[in-house]
């Protein structure tokens, strides 16, 4: 991503060393600027991403919230030098996960799993705004923070309940509308624009046009593969515009008059649709245009599955005594509970 400093994926960091120095960068009250804390990784394997190479016993020195030396060579540290022994261990680049919902339980989740950089790619703007700026200034722990517009998007009809996620949601229906939106945006220092499948072609071009002078990237829900190399997109999250642009149209307009006739069932999902036959040209055409695909990963349990006798003890078990989860908060966990219940399933 253009703004985004993937450099960050070559330094040598331990995600251990991220919380630490998260928490050195706020000044502690009676401690002066130039106090140095450091300290030292000896005797892990470092994974060397660049080489595809092991540095087997490596020692690693730290200064504040910065790696200042990577060698094999003995080290004796001082006595004010915090050290952490990783002998047995390796010792892997910040991982980066490019397509986040960030929540304020994260930090905690992220740096434990070694993610040191996200990209937020929905959220309530001011939040998530403040939230960055706030591990940037290091008054809290978190993984390196950056974060879109707001969902692009073209205005719902009238009535209509998406009318009330401006939290989540800018409308814009027109290019002044588009011009003005990313202005005010790109004066806030966004890192991503974040679109939605029905934004009219000028106004895609128009924010593509303010992002590309930016040398930021627009990405998002396209309406399919054609209208993101024809509005120079960056990339596309999600394979819902792969879809549309490998669809069946005899095939998919079938499962649409199906849905019609059921009203509030869960649907014939689009994916029914795909000629698969045609997915690798529509694939070579993003290459082709320089135009990435996050495909991200969803993972949905059928409906008979989630209907099956015992279904709400399976459920229980896995919410709130699965040790991969002791980092989501009970409070969390029982709301996802109760909106399995309240939808029947």
């Amino acid at each position: 991503m253009k703004n985004i400093q993937y450099q960050s994926l070559f330094i040598l960091i331990l995600s251990i060393l991220v919380s630490f120095s998260n928490q050195v960068q706020a000044e502690p009250v009676g401690q002066s600027p130039e106090t140095t804390n450091r300290v030292i990784v000896r005797g892990g394997t470092i994974v060397d991403v660049r080489t595809g190479s092991l540095q087997s016993n490596a020692t690693i020195v730290m200064e504040n919230d910065r790696i200042v030396d990577v060698s094999g060579a003995e080290y004796l540290p001082e006595a004010n030098e915090t050290v952490i022994d990783a002998t047995g261990q390796y010792i892997l680049p910040g991982l980066i996960d490019a397509h986040v919902h960030y929540e304020d339980f994260a930090p905690e989740l992220f740096l434990n799993h070694g993610l040191t950089t996200v990209l937020d790619l929905g959220n309530d703007y001011a939040w998530i705004k403040a939230t960055s700026e706030a591990i940037e200034e290091g008054w809290i722990p978190g993984p390196r923070l950056y974060y879109s517009t707001p969902h692009f998007d073209a205005s719902p009809p009238d009535g209509s309940p998406l009318l009330a996620q401006r939290g989540h949601k800018h409308y814009v229906d027109t290019v002044a509308e588009a011009w003005e939106a990313m202005t005010e945006y790109l004066a806030q220092g966004i890192s991503a624009v974040k679109i939605y499948e029905k934004l009219g072609p000028d106004v895609l071009s128009t924010i593509t046009r303010m992002a590309d002078r930016a040398n930021i990237p627009v990405i998002g829900h396209y309406l399919d593969a054609q209208t993101t190399i024809a509005t120079s997109g960056t990339g596309i999250e999600h394979l819902y515009a792969i879809v549309r642009s490998a669809q069946d149209e005899e095939t998919a307009q079938i499962i649409r008059e199906l849905n019609e006739q059921r009203p509030g069932s869960l649907g014939i999902g689009i994916v029914a649709s795909v000629d698969w036959d045609m997915v690798p040209s529509v694939i070579d055409e993003l290459i082709e245009h320089n135009i990435y695909l996050n495909p991200t990963l969803m993972i949905y349990r059928s409906v008979p599955y989630f209907k099956n006798k015992g279904f709400q003890y399976e459920d229980f078990e896995l919410l709130f005594n699965d040790w991969r989860l002791r980092y989501i908060p009970l409070q969390f966990r029982l709301h996802i509970l109760k909106e399995y219940q309240e939808q029947g399933v």
